[in-house]
């Protein structure tokens, strides 16, 4: 289960939980997903002056951090850091004392935030959490501009807008629903871009897609075959719906990428090999495309070995010359 997916069944779990709680844990949760996808360890700081809501949001996380890092030998306790100073230099070298006679913490706790702005910007996750509105942000260094930049709160709502976040369709993607990804996509298509599709930020892509798998996921998939369209003049009429995706299991080949003009990496789509199962009848290969410039790299060769210890003795259908050799090559 990835981050984003972790996130909403935790959140569901704890759905009786006050709002402002809800609403801390769940940017707090959102700075995780940041520090995943950008390959950083930043601490979180949780900034407030209610103590019980910073015990509870604190105790939450952790029991969140510990479901999304099972094996990661990290308490994640939350310590109180309170930095003195009104200027850079004193804030940093009480920031270094602490760090030096106490254990580092991913979470940390604070009355205020303001003590930061006297700190190099980056350096920390700051979830503000005032009696009105709860926002999170990195910590600006007083002077640097722009100051306290809010960061978004992740959602499923939004993951078809990840779908987009390698290439720009400006304003078009702003209320991106199923049509208009699908639109968007069909579009591209058409214009004979042929592109890895990135998963949304704190999401992947499953091992194993079905009917039953998330809209964001059949997009991207339904787009890949309409790649291979361009090759094979088959799969434009492939489609999202219930009819599309009947008694079809797909297995997505993926890669991690970086998104132009940020610091984050995300789960990409590079290849897409489908099986159809009938009941009654031999499973079926029905299609494999890869990414032209991810071929000849033995991608499909470890997923062929797998699929052949799923399904037995499959069929494939109306291999072309390529396919043919593969299958002679792998015996």
């Amino acid at each position: 289960m990835d981050l984003l997916e972790l996130k909403e069944s935790f959140l569901s779990e704890n759905a009786t939980i006050d709002e402002r709680y809800r609403k801390a844990l769940s940017l707090a949760i959102d700075c995780l997903i940041d520090n995943e996808s950008e390959h950083q360890d930043i601490p979180i700081v949780l900034a407030s002056y209610d103590p019980m809501l910073q015990q509870q949001v604190s105790h939450l996380l952790k029991q969140f951090c510990k479901k999304a890092y099972p094996n990661s030998g990290i308490s994640f306790d939350a310590n109180s850091l309170f930095l003195y100073g009104n200027d850079l230099e004193s804030c940093c070298n009480y920031l270094i004392r602490h760090m030096r006679f106490r254990e580092q913490s991913l979470v940390y706790l604070a009355d205020s935030p303001t003590g930061f702005e006297n700190l190099p910007s980056g350096l920390f996750h700051i979830v503000d959490i005032d009696y009105k509105t709860t926002t999170r942000y990195r910590n600006t260094m007083r002077g640097d501009t722009p100051r306290k930049a809010l960061q978004k709160e992740y959602s499923s709502d939004d993951s078809l807008k990840g779908l987009f976040d390698l290439v720009s369709h400006g304003s078009a993607i702003d209320s991106c629903e199923t049509s208009d990804a699908g639109a968007l996509l069909f579009e591209e298509c058409n214009a004979c871009i042929l592109r890895p599709i990135s998963a949304p930020k704190g999401a992947k892509f499953s091992e194993k897609l079905s009917i039953e798998s998330s809209d964001w996921e059949k997009h991207a998939c339904v787009a890949l075959r309409r790649y291979q369209s361009r090759e094979c003049g088959d799969g434009m009429s492939w489609d999202t719906s219930d009819a599309g995706w009947k008694n079809v299991e797909a297995y997505p080949l993926t890669d991690r990428l970086a998104i132009p003009g940020t610091e984050d990496e995300r789960d990409c789509l590079i290849g897409l090999v489908t099986m159809n199962i009938t009941e009654g009848c031999p499973a079926l290969l029905s299609t494999v495309w890869i990414h032209p410039l991810y071929r000849r790299q033995g991608r499909f060769k470890d997923l062929w070995l797998d699929l052949k210890h799923i399904y037995g003795d499959f069929e494939v259908e109306q291999p072309n010359a390529n396919m043919r050799a593969f299958m002679s090559a792998m015996g």
